[in-house]
């Protein structure tokens, strides 16, 4: 999913779920930040020592194995259960099962959107609402380079078949029909529209009953579904605007100008030729970091990561170096 679900549709589900307008924008710009928070900083803190982030997306598909399975089944791609895997999982033309395969409204998904819940981290709600709306999108994909993914032609075959990466960006766009040619015939045509809702409607009950609420779940759903039918995703978008009600924008520097202060200098570095210029970025915090969104996204990202690593992957992981998988 991209920015319409992860951003706009997330906060009309968490505004009308009873978060007020500040928490929801928490939850749902945490959980578009999830895919744009691709960059390592070093930060000098003085006293306290260097920090330095973890990254929850990367775009760079030739990273080594280990720092896929680092990012994209911790917060992209969660495996369901083997169980779940064994009987769940779409029927595909070769027959394979794999155990790293994303099932939607997995078991393990909903075990980590709800400890999410019990921290009342908003940062945290959002980064496991994130994950847990592309088990919508990304089922039958597994998150690191695999022939299981594999989409391509014989042209393309120099490029790693990672996530849904051979699929490009059509599991995650509103309302397109595509055709996955992995699986049967009769499961081949997938409509995100459909899945879309799907999700929409497992996020809403799970935002109000976090919140102890009764919800208006059809009334919800036919105004996203009335949305996600506009054809060009600008309008769409403006639509999501008009259902929320509040000015509302995404702006992915926002919290990290509130938090950093960045600071040019140069270096020299040797070259054939002589010494060569050049230039060095460094990070430093602003006063009362510690209380930023940037910073207290960061360190929810490492708690998301740590949990997902302890509860769901090293068991897995394990099995997968002993099938020689």
């Amino acid at each position: 999913m991209d920015i319409e679900f992860h951003f706009y549709i997330t906060y009309y589900l968490a505004r009308n779920a009873g978060f007020n307008s500040d928490e929801a924008f928490i939850v749902a710009y945490s959980s578009q930040y999830t895919d744009d928070n691709d960059t390592i900083y070093r930060i000098e803190g003085g006293k306290e020592g260097e920090y330095s982030n973890y990254i929850s997306q990367t775009k760079d598909i030739f990273k080594p194995q280990e720092e896929f399975m680092r990012i994209y089944p911790v917060f992209h791609f969660m495996p369901g259960t083997q169980e779940e895997i064994l009987h769940d999982s779409a029927c595909r033309r070769d027959g394979k099962l794999h155990l790293l395969n994303t099932i939607v409204d997995s078991s393990n998904s909903r075990k980590i959107l709800d400890e999410a819940f019990k921290t009342g981290n908003l940062y945290r709600i959002g980064i496991a609402t994130h994950m847990y709306a592309d088990t919508f999108a990304h089922q039958n994909f597994v998150g690191f380079k695999d022939t299981f993914n594999d989409m391509k032609g014989f042209l393309e075959t120099f490029i790693p078949s990672i996530g849904h990466g051979d699929a490009k960006l059509q599991p995650d766009t509103v309302g397109l029909l595509w055709k996955d040619e992995r699986l049967v015939s009769s499961h081949a045509i997938v409509d995100n529209r459909s899945r879309f809702l799907d999700a929409a409607r497992s996020i809403y009950g799970k935002f109000t009953s976090h919140l102890g609420v009764k919800g208006d779940t059809e009334t919800i759903l036919k105004e996203i579904e009335y949305a996600m039918n506009i054809r060009e995703k600008d309008q769409r978008v403006k639509k999501y605007m008009k259902l929320i009600r509040e000015d509302v924008t995404y702006d992915e520097t926002r919290w990290i100008e509130d938090a950093l202060q960045i600071v040019d200098r140069k270096r020299s570095i040797g070259s054939i030729d002589g010494s060569i210029e050049a230039d060095e970025v460094l990070y430093t915090w602003k006063k009362g970091y510690k209380n930023s969104h940037w910073y207290q996204f960061q360190e929810a990202i490492k708690a998301h990561q740590r949990l997902v690593m302890d509860m769901v992957l090293r068991e897995i992981f394990t099995k997968i170096e002993y099938t020689g998988k």
